[in-house]
């Protein structure tokens, strides 16, 4: 893939993996919420506390951000290390200020994973070549269009728009190890390709990411569960699936021209539908990724 397609941006893939946004912008009252809830518990039961209430809210809100600068490993402990100590003081002083500690607290941690989610952002774009890069995320179930994201372990790819001719170039790539996923949204419906091109491929279709429709063997029965099981290296994660679950690049390749042509599944395939939630699972890089 190092020759790039008309319209796909190529990024670096960030030291440690993609970050996943914890906080959207829909999230803001509920730490306004806390916030409330952290100043106010300790006021309405407490006398005179009001200074001890905003210094114990202004150092716990305060505190994760100055881990900020650390490194991630360091970082993880250093907040550990702060979150046992302070819940512990301050439940010893007076319960209701352990409650102050714990809201403003978390609202704190939110913010540094924000913080990192932007750093990381900003030095992913550093790395684009090709189309200008898009700045749509798929996370949180956002509706991103015609888009499409893929990789090939030090990069990851999208393509606004995707061309049917790339996708399938991308469905050819996969060999279960540095390429082992496609992903190609249309708004917030998805379609799912990970595995091996030369060992079998998994191909996957949602609308909401709860229920998952999944290529089967037609001959076998009718949930794709022959007992058989084979493993697979699906986006950088390796895990077994039912043989019968699983399919060749032919019939991925079918099922990809349909959804990026027409937005649907191939009727010409097989589908199964999830008689469970999340009965196939998703590797947790494509959640983060928002798959």
């Amino acid at each position: 893939m190092a020759d790039l397609h008309r319209g796909v941006t190529r990024f670096d893939v960030p030291p440690g993996g993609r970050l996943r946004r914890p906080a959207p912008a829909r999230d803001l009252p509920l730490w306004a919420a806390f916030l409330a809830l952290a100043v106010w518990h300790p006021l309405a039961v407490a006398d005179g506390a009001a200074g001890v209430t905003a210094t114990v809210a202004g150092v716990s809100l305060l505190a994760p951000l100055l881990t900020y600068p650390l490194p991630a490993r360091a970082r993880t402990g250093v907040l550990a290390l702060m979150f046992f100590t302070g819940f512990s003081y301050s439940t010893q002083a007076l319960a209701p200020y352990a409650v102050a500690f714990f809201f403003s607290y978390v609202v704190g941690m939110l913010l540094v994973l924000d913080l990192q989610w932007f750093r990381q952002r900003r030095w992913r774009y550093a790395t684009a070549v090709g189309a200008p890069p898009s700045g749509r995320d798929p996370q949180h179930f956002r509706d991103v269009g015609d888009f499409a994201k893929w990789d090939d372990l030090p990069h990851e790819y999208e393509a606004v728009e995707p061309e049917p001719t790339t996708m399938l170039r991308a469905v050819r790539a996969l060999d279960g190890a540095a390429r082992s996923y496609l992903a190609i949204w249309h708004g917030r419906r998805i379609l799912l390709v990970g595995g091996s091109a030369a060992d079998g491929l998994v191909v996957m279709q949602s609308d909401d990411r709860a229920r998952w429709h999944v290529v089967v063997d037609p001959a076998g029965p009718a949930d794709g569960d022959t007992g058989d099981e084979v493993t697979l290296v699906f986006a950088g994660a390796r895990a077994r699936y039912p043989a019968g679950r699983t399919t060749d690049v032919a019939a991925a390749e079918r099922a990809v021209r349909t959804w990026v042509e027409r937005g649907e599944r191939d009727p010409s395939l097989t589908w199964w539908r999830e008689d469970r939630p999340q009965q196939m699972g998703r590797p947790v890089a494509l959640r983060k990724a928002g798959a």
